[in-house]
């Protein structure tokens, strides 16, 4: 969809644009090319623009990563506690998958490399200062993330970063969808709907939402992984959250889910929706391993002396010893279409809680066996 360049503007008045970085004839190239459309700012330091964003709160911001007195990624996180709805646009000439996926965590929309070309930047931040119009009166933190998401469908290089958001998201929209289908064909229908049933489909629903709310704080503070290290929860209710976003997502009636896991007050550290966050990706990993007519998967759990442990096993055709090693990496994948990040997320996760999961191959069910090991929680 082609996009206009000319200014998007709200009762006649130029938005407001502000860049940060510390090359003089970047600076004059950007003043060159958006002069004439936005009201624009810059600066040099982190400092600097800072102080020009607080006074001024432009909607865009095109930021450096490399500056002279902070880091980017610094200016990105206080940009953020000033205005969550600012759109960020990273400016790099030392692009990494480890500053992109920060960068996505702490919810900039964009990552664009030096030399960047001069028309994609420029349809890119008129989208951008559109979208600021169109919210003006709707700052509220779940329309940044869903702005921010959509955003994404035009990246390149963060392209891989944020498919695990789109990952994780999948399961609370699946569960949630299908609760309000069976609640409306009940409806349309109308046939009586049983207490048990509203009461089993409330429940999913307002897991399902309470979820996706803390997907979003997950997503944009991912960087921040001590702040997991400070919560516990039980780990049966990790475990069930995770059970009841996948449940629907099932390739086929003829593969078996079974669940043998302890009830009882087995604390493991972490918020409850980040474990489950990890398992529910390891689960999906292992849908994907398991024949649609043959498949089966099972999840054990059990205390081991001061430890807890999570082991997902199936019976797929296993992991080749030659990429064993290689799974967890960023970007790598064995699955056609894959994007290599669901299991690099969980064990990020996992270990940023004090755990460790491995891999064994073949396993249990002669798959693959995915076992996550947690300290027990005081």
């Amino acid at each position: 969809m082609a996009v206009s360049t000319e200014n998007p503007s709200l009762a006649g008045e130029k938005s407001k644009v502000l860049f940060i970085d510390d090359d003089p004839s970047v600076l004059a190239s950007l003043h060159l090319l958006f002069d004439s459309i936005y009201e624009t700012y810059s600066a040099s330091t982190v400092a600097e623009g800072l102080r020009i964003f607080e006074v001024n709160h432009p909607k865009v911001v095109v930021l450096d990563i490399r500056l002279p007195d902070r880091s980017g990624i610094e200016a990105l996180r206080e940009i953020r506690r000033m205005d969550a709805s600012a759109a960020v646009i990273m400016l790099t000439g030392n692009s990494t998958i480890n500053t992109a996926e920060e960068s996505v965590r702490l919810g900039a929309v964009d990552y664009v490399n030096k030399p960047f070309d001069s028309s994609s930047l420029k349809n890119r931040i008129a989208q951008l200062a559109l979208a600021s119009v169109a919210r003006q009166s709707d700052k509220n933190i779940e329309y940044v993330a869903k702005e921010s998401l959509d955003n994404f469908s035009n990246l390149q290089v963060l392209q891989d970063a944020s498919s695990a958001f789109l990952h994780d998201v999948t399961s609370p929209l699946t569960c949630l969808k299908i609760s309000a289908e069976f609640l409306e064909k009940k409806m349309q229908e109308k046939e009586d709907v049983e207490t048990a049933e509203i009461s089993q489909i409330v429940g999913m629903m307002s897991q399902s939402v309470s979820f996706l709310q803390a997907l979003v704080e997950h997503w944009r503070s991912f960087s921040d992984l001590h702040t997991l290290m400070h919560a516990k929860c039980r780990a049966d209710h990790a475990i069930e959250t995770a059970i009841q976003q996948v449940i629907h997502q099932i390739p086929s009636p003829e593969v078996l889910l079974q669940v043998q896991a302890p009830k009882g007050n087995y604390y493991i550290p972490g918020d409850q929706f980040a474990v489950a966050r990890s398992l529910i990706n390891l689960l999906l990993n292992a849908f994907a391993a398991v024949s649609p007519l043959s498949g089966r998967i099972l999840l054990t759990a059990s205390q081991q002396e001061n430890s807890f442990q999570i082991i997902i096993a199936d019976n797929g055709p296993g992991i080749d010893s030659s990429v064993i090693d290689r799974i967890f990496l960023p970007n790598y994948t064995t699955k056609p279409g894959g994007k290599g990040i669901g299991l690099h997320v969980s064990k990020k996760i996992i270990e940023s809680i004090g755990g460790k999961i491995t891999v064994k191959s073949p396993g249990t069910l002669s798959g693959a066996d995915f076992i996550v090991t947690l300290p027990l929680a005081n």
